[in-house]
């Protein structure tokens, strides 16, 4: 049987594509450059230059290295250069109509748009269409990032004991003068309940800190999923980082990550109602934790976090699909700030950006950013029908694009390149296994059992 199944069955890394050619598998710089995305990932926030920038940060260098890297590693595939090909067109064609008849085109802020879109664009082109890395590789990245995560949860967990139980700031800000400590230079103060700070770990702010963690999590149950490892206590931590930060990000990111891997771990005979149920207590739990928290109130409130990452984007969507049906051009903000329901909180105090990745998407792309939320969407639908655990990762990805409006800025770029590679990989793992599955069926259908003939009749 298993000789049928090696026969019939094509391996991960014929389904990937992947960096394999005999014994040059060490000298794919492609593995070493997925295994250092964790590096590049954690330490994202850190800058090297005084002014509090976030341009010239850890991200761009990570990000610059693996496009480098992708230029000279060999051949992309037709498919992802098409894509690319077709969005820079849309893009062109966006700011040309837009030119026209927006009367306050902001040129220097256009340019500067673009430069992170086109860059954007281009890391994606090359995260879905260069050869995939190794199924070893893959693996050792994601558990890397898991084993970061669980340290940065620790010092989320100390920070936040720390900071409320002894009334000292010695750990709150690791970098020094090389990294923004919250919000524009300041600590974040309470803001869930009156006597609870909430840490932010390496990173700017606690939600960044909690999306941050949400992806380790989710990195250990595919890791969990497709190589039996066990990560009941790495998830327990993880989860215990995330609730640290204090933030709905944090909890919201933690229960849907988990409703999602109950899901996918079900027989499909009961995967339908279970998933209901669980994503229904899901649901519950959230809007609990929002009625005690007295946050349910904040969607209706301008200026505070929900309002102006759900409501206010809400209404400005409807706005832009009315008088701009194919978006603002990139950068420009002035409509936005017309409108009478746009409040600036302290996140957004210094700029007029959305906080929103998803609304920012349809707000500069709009029905065209409305269409690929939608592939998205069916994405997701797809692969939870198929039990496929890339979409762990992909969920805990989209999450965090929906909880900050930065959505091309570098750090955020490499969390989708890490994402293409995990999804990459967990459809290679996943055909792999419905291949075997296949053969096996079709081999134990080809085996014909002979039984000896009865005997004649006696005369």
């Amino acid at each position: 049987m298993a000789q049928v199944q090696a026969t019939l069955a094509p391996s991960y890394d014929q389904c990937a594509g992947a960096c394999l050619i005999g014994p040059k598998v060490a000298r794919c710089p492609l593995n070493s450059v997925f295994r250092s995305l964790p590096f590049f990932m954690l330490f994202g926030q850190f800058i090297f230059v005084h002014d509090f920038s976030q341009v010239v940060s850890a991200s761009l260098f990570g990000v610059a290295f693996f496009l480098a890297v992708s230029a000279v590693s060999g051949r992309i595939f037709a498919r992802p250069v098409i894509f690319f090909l077709l969005f820079l067109f849309l893009v062109i064609i966006n700011a040309a109509a837009e030119l026209l008849y927006y009367s306050d085109f902001d040129i220097a802020e256009y340019s500067t748009s673009l430069t992170l879109v086109l860059l954007l664009g281009l890391s994606v082109m090359f995260a879905g269409g260069v050869r995939q890395p190794s199924a070893a590789s893959v693996l050792r990245g994601m558990w890397l990032l898991t084993t970061l995560g669980v340290l940065h949860s620790g010092l989320l967990f100390i920070q936040f004991v720390e900071w409320n139980f002894l009334g000292s700031t010695l750990t709150l800000n690791p970098f020094g003068p090389f990294a923004k400590f919250g919000p524009y230079g300041s600590y974040y103060g309470p803001v869930v309940w009156d006597s609870i700070y909430r840490p932010n770990g390496f990173f700017s702010e606690p939600s960044a800190a909690a999306w941050f963690t949400a992806i380790c999590l989710a990195s250990a149950l595919v890791c969990q999923r497709v190589a039996g490892k066990r990560v009941g206590l790495t998830a327990f931590a993880l989860v215990v980082g995330m609730l640290s930060t204090a933030s709905l990000s944090g909890v919201v990111n933690a229960l849907v990550i988990l409703g999602v891997w109950v899901m996918i771990n079900l027989p499909w005979r009961i995967k339908l109602g279970t998933g209901i149920m669980a994503f229904g207590s899901v649901f519950g739990a959230i809007v609990a934790v929002l009625v005690q928290t007295g946050r349910i109130e904040e969607l209706f409130t301008p200026g505070t976090s929900l309002y102006v990452r759900i409501a206010m984007p809400a209404q400005l969507v409807l706005d832009i699909f009315k008088n701009y049906p194919f978006g603002l051009p990139l950068g420009q903000t002035s409509f936005i700030v017309q409108q009478s329901y746009f409040v600036r909180n302290e996140a957004l105090a210094q700029s007029a950006n959305l906080d929103n990745g998803l609304f920012v998407i349809l707000v500069y792309f709009g029905l065209f950013g409305a269409a690929g939320l939608l592939w998205l969407a069916h994405r997701i639908w797809r692969s939870l029908r198929r039990r496929n655990p890339g979409v762990l990762v992909l969920v805990a990805t989209t999450l965090a694009v929906s909880q900050s409006g930065a959505v091309w800025a570098p750090n955020y770029i490499l969390l989708i390149i890490y994402t293409i590679f995990v999804v990459r990989y967990c459809d290679a793992w996943t055909m792999a296994q419905r291949s075997v599955a296949t053969a096996t069926t079709h081999s134990s259908a080809a085996v014909v059992v002979t039984r000896p003939a009865p005997p004649p009749n006696p005369v």
